[in-house]
């Protein structure tokens, strides 16, 4: 895919900052903070309910969102990374579930998603939930379309049409419709453009050169669309009130041919008059407004992908422009958002930066200084990470599938979220995916690792210290491209399902008990099958597994046929459920917790105070049948570390209930 030729962008109407005096808007020299690969859109919020704003980014190589939690000062903690669809073009962020924080909401323009991520309350969130949208959404905005009080959400889809995506109240969502617009729609923003109280639509469409207006009937629905001329390329738009007459104009980047900005302001019942445009640099990409310079009028900052700056449109007052200001940023910019980062007052811009994998921080006239991000070395091309206690010290190590150096990175957490430099073994050739569990028994955790090119599996089984033995392999169907690790025969061992894009398959090796397994055998599922995770889907307590096919746009569940009475029998003779005590105990600062289940099913195991609050959760989800071993490194859900004292430790399977006490001793 050549990016050149690929045009996308990030949505969302950027906050607005005023000031009593007029500040020139000057900023100081910028700092790079790495994200995933080629990051294509940028949005800020408060994630983390601290009371800064925080950056979120879309990674379209990597089919990722970064999250980069503000220290309060405009610096950024580390990158926490979340899995999303297939080449996430556009998010925008909403409190979908009504439950008082901010969620997301990602377009994936190759699985024709749009992936929802709901927030924990601190900036941690759930894992995606994905719904069917048009082909190849491109761009996506939130507002309360249908007056409901909630927020719903509008999507542009690459060949000709909106979709509209309608709360049902919690977070999840049904259909509303499809709406032609003009040839090639690349973003769209909502605003209330006639005066009527509801939220109406605007969309720019770059193979017609125009912006499509679908007015609001006032409960979701659209009239058809009305378009209006831009001149060039059109792909971004923003709303804002430009020239300060109560009602809201659009500005348009237009990023190929003339590279200008052009401006259309509204007659005050949603109808515009031609556009004036503006000169800024080559191939302008993304568009945001805001009060950069604190003169109470609404300014224009421009990210221009190919000539590296963005640039900075001053508004006179009356929605006239002066000529652009430039300032460099790293290599390729394509979406930029602005918002006050350092808490003094004026708008900072953070810019994604497709090329160098970066996001460039400019602060606007503050004396903030950034400290650079934190990056650790591992192989060539990285594309997969997970994230266990390898070495059994209490704290979570990582490792790391690197594509075009066929190997594994293990980073060694030095208990304090630093790492030890990355030790590296040898796997089969282009690994794609890595999973972590106890493969042989030994009350440590091994590796199995999906291996593109040469079409296997590669076992690292655990030293116990975090070292790891010399990979033995297994033969798979044609291009695997996802592992994961479940006891999918209930005999209490960990068996294997590999996703195999190349051959339309799964692969099933079950385990001998021994972290050796059997031939693969294969079952058929959609086309191009990129990912597989394991869950008990009918509820039979047996683990069934739900396929992600790329090329047919769909999920296949394959439902386990193992006649579980018999297979609980058996293990109940090895296996019955039980909580043993913690060790050490009293302990500082980690502990380890084990537990036996005769059977898989939904397991929870959390941590609560004496006062009966919950500190944290460490298992929710589905567990396969045998014993388990997982540390508690003494921390609370947001990562703090507890006081010394008495805690409770609880375990719930099926009816199985059991509770324990344990002492932290500081």
């Amino acid at each position: 895919m050549n990016p050149h030729r690929v045009f996308a962008t990030a949505i969302g109407l950027c906050s607005l900052a005023t000031h009593a005096l007029a500040i020139e808007p000057v900023f100081n020299a910028r700092a790079d903070y790495v994200v995933g690969r080629w990051p294509r859109s940028v949005c800020e919020a408060d994630l983390d309910g601290d009371g800064d704003s925080d950056v979120a980014v879309v990674n379209s190589s990597s089919n990722n969102i970064s999250i980069l939690k503000n220290n309060g000062k405009g610096t950024f903690a580390a990158v926490v990374n979340y899995g999303v669809g297939s080449t996430p073009y556009s998010v925008c962020v909403a409190d979908f579930d009504a439950d008082g924080d901010i969620d997301l909401a990602v377009a994936n323009y190759s699985s024709n998603t749009v992936s929802i991520l709901k927030n924990n309350g601190d900036g941690v969130f759930e894992a995606a939930v994905n719904y069917s949208v048009g082909s190849n959404p491109r761009s996506i905005c939130a507002a309360d379309l249908d007056g409901d009080g909630d927020t719903d959400l509008a999507v542009v889809n690459g060949y000709g049409s909106i979709s509209i995506m309608k709360n049902n109240g919690f977070g999840s969502f049904g259909g509303g419709g499809n709406y032609a617009v003009g040839s090639y729609p690349v973003s769209i923003c909502a605003a209330d453009l006639d005066g009527d109280g509801d939220i109406d639509l605007a969309v720019v469409n770059r193979d017609s050169a125009d912006a499509s207006i679908l007015k609001n009937n006032g409960n979701g629905t659209f009239v058809a669309a009305v378009n209006y001329g831009v001149f060039g390329t059109p792909i971004s738009v923003c709303a804002a009130d430009l020239d300060g007459d109560g009602d809201v104009d659009l500005a348009v980047a237009n990023g190929a041919g003339p590279s200008v900005v052009s401006i259309l302001m509204n007659n005050g019942d949603g109808t515009f008059v031609s556009a004036v445009n503006y000169s800024v640099g080559l191939h302008p990409w993304s568009v945001r407004a805001s009060d950069l310079d604190g003169d109470g009028d609404i300014d224009l900052v421009v990210a221009i992908s190919r000539s590296d700056v963005v640039s900075i449109l001053k508004n006179n007052g009356d929605g006239t422009f002066a000529s652009a200001v430039n300032y460099g940023v790293n290599e390729y910019p394509i979406s930029v958002c602005a918002v006050d980062l350092d808490g003094d007052g004026d708008a900072d811009l953070a810019v994604a930066n497709y090329y160098s994998n970066t996001v460039s921080i400019l602060k606007n006239n503050g004396d903030g200084v950034f400290a650079s991000g934190v990056n650790y070395s591992v192989g060539s091309f990285p594309r997969s990470v997970c994230a266990t206690d390898l070495d059994g010290d209490g704290d979570i190590d990582l490792a790391v599938a690197n594509d075009s150096s066929s190997t594994v990175s293990i980073l060694k957490n030095n208990g304090d979220g630093t790492f030890a430099v990355a030790m590296n073994y040898d796997v089969g050739s282009s690994p794609h995916s890595v999973c972590a569990t106890d493969l042989d028994g030994d009350g440590d955790i091994d590796l199995a690792v999906a291996n593109d090119s040469s079409s296997t599996i590669s076992i690292l089984k655990n030293n116990g210290d975090g070292t790891f033995a010399v990979a033995m392999n297994y033969d798979v169907g044609s291009s695997p491209r996802s592992v994961c690790a479940t006891d999918l025969d209930n005999d209490g061992d960990g068996d294997l399902a590999v996703a195999n894009y190349g051959s339309n398959d799964v692969s099933i090796l079950k385990n001998n008990g021994d972290g050796s397994f059997t031939a693969a055998g294969d079952y058929g599922v959609g086309f191009e099958p990129s990912s597989v995770c394991a869950v008990d889907v009918d509820g039979d307590g047996d683990i069934d597994l739900a396929v992600a096919n790329a090329g047919s746009s769909n999920v296949m569940v394959l439902i386990n046929t193992l006649i579980v009475p018999t297979g609980v029998d058996e293990i109940a003779s090895r296996c019955s459920f039980s909580l043993s005590q913690n060790y050490p105990n009293p302990f500082n600062p980690s502990t380890v917790i084990e537990f036996s289940l005769p059977r898989a099913g939904f397991v929870t195991l959390e941590i609560y105070d004496v006062a009966g609050r919950k500190i944290r959760t460490l298992v929710s989800g589905y567990e396969g049948a045998g014993k388990k071993r997982l540390a508690w490194d003494g921390r609370d859900s947001r990562g703090r570390t507890v006081s010394s004292g008495v805690y409770f430790y609880r375990v719930c399977a099926g009816d199985f209930r059991a509770t324990k006490k344990m002492v932290m001793l500081k």
